[in-house]
Order: structure tokens, then C-alpha cells, then sequence
């Protein structure tokens, strides 16, 4: 049986991108919406209720998890890669 990798959190922080009834998880921001803007160029179907990107802070004893506005999705999609 292979050993399962993990992945390390940077910063106290890493992202969840929900579509319907699938998840995954980034390390950082930039990685998250890029695969969000992937999955929406692959899934024309897909609307703002069905996909979410959430931040979770694991800062402290009690992790905080709130989701990411579109408004700063749209921002980080608009200024492109760097």
C-alpha cells in the first residue's frame, strides 16, 4: 500500500474549489482560481450557485472558513496571471 501524500499549508491558510458534489483543495489563492476559471471554461453548464471557493484560516485553536466573494475572484481573473 503507497503512503498517501499530504499536502502543507502555507501561511495558516488553504482553499476549498466546491462544484456541486465534488471538492479539492489548493495551498494558495492563485491556484484556486486558476483551476476555478479551468473548470468553468470545461463546464458551461455550471452557474455562480453550483461552484463556491472557500478560505480556510487555520489560525488559533478553532479554524475560521469563509467563502471567497466573487467580487475578488473577478478582480484576481481581470489582473491575470503574474
Amino acid at each position: 500500500m503507497k503512503e498517501q501524500e499530504g499536502i502543507r499549508i502555507q501561511n495558516e491558510k488553504f482553499y476549498v474549489l466546491a462544484s456541486k458534489n465534488e471538492k479539492w483543495i489548493y495551498i494558495n489563492e492563485d491556484q484556486a482560481v486558476k483551476a476555478l476559471k479551468k473548470l468553468l471554461a470545461e463546464n458551461e453548464n455550471l452557474n455562480p450557485g453550483d461552484v463556491s471557493l472557500l478560505e480556510v484560516s487555520t489560525t488559533g485553536e478553532e479554524w475560521e472558513i469563509k467563502q471567497v466573494p466573487w467580487s475578488r475572484i473577478t478582480l484576481l481573473l481581470i489582473r491575470g496571471e503574474k
